[in-house]
């Protein structure tokens, strides 16, 4: 997979232009969702530590289960969203990812980010992916399975939050999960804070972690283990604070792996031509495939919106199809209704005019 890496870092030096550029159609095939208080229990071997996750998320250790509101933050309101920490469990929210090749069963891989934000407040936050059904007929959303992460062998290189327990279990004080790939039935993974590229078994362990190099250097941020503060951005660092991988594509017929970072790095870049864009706050849906009781009465007929800024998870379904999902940070991020926590929603849109562009 040595050329995986280096397709990744063919394209860390690269930034979209404000340029022209055309705005494409997009009608809803369907929509379905996964609700936003969607929990799971840590594998039996887990440190009781992370029964009850995100503890760390206020000014203080708060071990009280569901006793502080989440809310979205000052920056758009700070409007409650109804749901409170810490959690009885751990929550799956933040999808942040699909993968292109689907399982046997024809379900989705898809990637549960870090948990709360940052490595500071999300040490008992596990890290898991899953296998997803979302049934377009029905609106629903099956979680088939969920798989945990952990580092058994020790191929992680740094010391990580759950080190002295047997199980080894991996948290969002040690990677930043942002995207997916099933390939050779092994799974992969872009993080963000190193940005490293996992190689994980479908059970779960971790098989390497490998380092991005870009010109013989390795690329570093912020948060990458070893990088101390205070630091100088672009010579000490040259990866942005939450700029590591967010996107992952597989080029169907290479196993090739072509990975992304969220934000340009630090020095002189280059430019990309983005051919065009859907906007998904004007999606057609003639045929009323949106859920009525997620959308609302205010809902325009006829349109759909998706009113959500953690667009993450996008995957090709077929030549005219695209499935797009978002990330609804739980419990920081409302959407559709003030008061009320942003659900995991996915929804198929028809984008034929788009995959066609050249």
């Amino acid at each position: 997979m040595i050329r995986s890496l280096l397709a990744s870092a063919a394209l860390l030096a690269v930034v979209s232009t404000a340029q022209a550029e055309q705005v494409f159609p997009a009608r809803l095939a369907g929509h379905a969702y996964l609700p936003a208080m969607t929990m799971v229990a840590p594998p039996a071997d887990a440190p009781r530590d992370a029964w009850v996750s995100g503890k760390f998320t206020g000014p203080s250790r708060n071990e009280k289960p569901m006793s502080v509101m989440g809310d979205v933050g000052a920056n758009y309101g700070k409007h409650p969203t109804g749901i409170s920490l810490p959690f009885l469990g751990q929550p799956i929210q933040g999808m942040s990812g699909f993968s292109m090749n689907r399982a046997a069963d024809g379900s989705i891989y898809t990637l549960t980010d870090n948990g709360f934000g940052s490595k500071v407040n999300s040490p008992d936050a596990m890290l898991f992916f899953h296998r997803m059904k979302p049934d377009f007929a029905t609106g629903k959303v099956e979680r088939a399975e969920t798989v945990f992460l952990r580092d058994p062998d020790r191929k992680v290189p740094f010391r990580i939050a759950y080190e002295g327990t047997e199980g080894r279990y991996l948290t969002g004080a040690d990677f930043d999960p942002e995207s997916i790939q099933f390939l050779n039935d092994e799974i992969w993974l872009g993080d963000e804070f190193g940005p490293f590229v996992i190689r994980a078994a479908l059970d779960g362990r971790v098989l390497s972690v490998h380092q991005t190099m870009l010109d013989g250097q390795a690329l570093k941020g912020p948060d990458t283990p070893g990088v101390v503060v205070p630091a100088a951005p672009g010579k000490d660092f040259r990866v942005q604070r939450s700029g590591g991988y967010e996107g992952m594509a597989l080029q169907p017929g290479t196993n090739l792996l072509w990975g992304m970072l969220e934000k340009p790095l630090l020095g002189d870049d280059g430019f990309i031509t983005r051919i065009g864009t859907i906007n998904l706050m004007d999606i057609q849906d003639p045929d009323n495939k949106a859920i009525a009781s997620i959308v609302g009465p205010n809902a325009t007929a006829g349109k759909f919106t998706f009113p959500f800024f953690t667009i993450e998870d996008v995957m090709r379904v077929d030549d005219t199809h695209i499935m797009v999902a978002n990330d609804n940070n739980l419990p920081f991020s409302g959407g559709r209704e003030i008061g009320k926590a942003a659900n995991n929603e996915f929804i198929l849109l028809d984008v034929a005019d788009f995959l066609a562009a050249k």
